[in-house]
């Protein structure tokens, strides 16, 4: 089961990310791992973490939140509660029975909130949590690590800019979801974006759709019609030059 508010540009399979997908749901389902997802603004985690919760609910129970709107352990316990099944909400936090629970901008769960889902994930096996966050989230989680006493907390996979070729194959498949099958940029093109965007898949997009605007407003200027009627007078005037004599 999913928030109903939770939302994410689709995910991209390409290079890297393909591998820490795989990653991901690997340890999600045979391992009692906590997986921690971490990477810098804009690099994709949210999208990964959105795709994680797309393949798991086609066969498993998943609850997914984000911490923006759900930080304290009270508000936590009530939105686990109402995802659930009628018979099976659960009086406290601690008696949700679920496959998995994947949280994002987990960074943002006051102590007490993180506290009580890395417990209940070492409590019960049938819970599988992932935290999805910023580089803080490790610093938190390592200290509680240390106050539990316990090794071996959490799988790490840290998510990367992407390079130039995954940006080319990045920015393609942006443009056949669309609807269309050839690239319209050059490589110097796709170069540029990949310098401006610092291989950040959110400002690829941002770029992106602006060079988007940008070419649907050229067209503009020279209209279909125009320029078939141009077309057309420059072949009457070639035709009018060959047989004037």
């Amino acid at each position: 089961m999913t928030s109903d508010h939770y939302a994410s540009p689709a995910f991209i399979n390409i290079g890297e990310r393909t591998q820490q997908l795989g990653m991901l749901l690997h340890v999600q389902q045979f391992s009692s791992l906590i997986v921690l997802l971490t990477g810098d603004s804009d690099t994709g985690k949210s999208s990964l973490l959105a795709e994680a919760n797309r393949q798991l609910s086609s066969h498993q129970q998943v609850i997914l939140f984000d911490a923006f709107q759900y930080s304290q352990q009270q508000s936590i316990t009530a939105f686990l509660a109402q995802q659930l099944e009628p018979e099976q909400a659960p009086v406290e936090a601690t008696e949700v029975s679920a496959q998995h629970i994947l949280v994002d901008d987990a960074h943002l769960l006051d102590i007490q909130a993180l506290t009580m889902l890395v417990q209940q994930s070492i409590k019960d096996e049938s819970w599988h949590l992932v935290l999805c966050g910023d580089e803080s989230l490790q610093e938190k989680l390592n200290k509680l690590q240390g106050e539990l006493q316990f090794e071996n907390l959490y799988h790490h996979i840290r998510i990367k800019p992407l390079t130039e070729p995954e940006t080319s194959q990045f920015i393609a498949e942006l443009f056949q979801q669309a609807g269309q099958d050839e690239l319209p940029l050059s490589q110097r093109k796709i170069h540029q974006l990949w310098l401006l965007s610092h291989g950040l898949p959110g400002r690829i997009i941002e770029l992106v759709d602006v060079e988007k605007e940008s070419q649907q407003k050229r067209v503009a200027r020279f209209p279909l019609g125009h320029v078939a009627a141009i077309v057309l007078i420059g072949v009457a005037l070639i035709f009018s030059f060959l047989y004037q004599d």
